[in-house]
């Protein structure tokens, strides 16, 4: 295993997109790579998923191995999660997935 990517989709509703970017930019992005529990982080829509009531957004985090997710988990996650949904919860939706990589390709290598 070569490290894991954390994956962060949100179901936004399309009225309070702009404020959840700004919040997600200002605030929550940082908040969680301050943690120093992830080595990266990026982040955009996922155009095809549009509808005329949600916009959906994908955050992939990259992690060295296991321990890392662990004490993000431990040590952070509840309350960077639970100020997400103090301030969003009655307008998003979030699913996550942890995925170990095998591997990795690279164009002219």
């Amino acid at each position: 295993m070569t490290g894991m990517l954390y994956l962060v989709e949100v179901d936004v509703e399309l009225a309070h997109c702009e404020t959840w970017i700004a919040w997600m930019q200002a605030h929550h992005l940082p908040d969680v790579m301050a943690t120093e529990c992830f080595q990266r982080c990026q982040w955009g829509e996922i155009l095809e998923d549009r509808t005329s009531t949600h916009r959906r957004f994908k955050m992939v985090y990259t992690l060295t191995d296991q321990s890392a997710m662990k004490t993000y988990q431990d040590l952070h996650a509840a309350t960077l999660q639970r100020d997400h949904q103090d301030r969003f919860a009655t307008v998003t939706r979030a699913r996550r997935d942890l995925i170990p990589l095998f591997g990795c390709l690279k164009n002219g290598a």
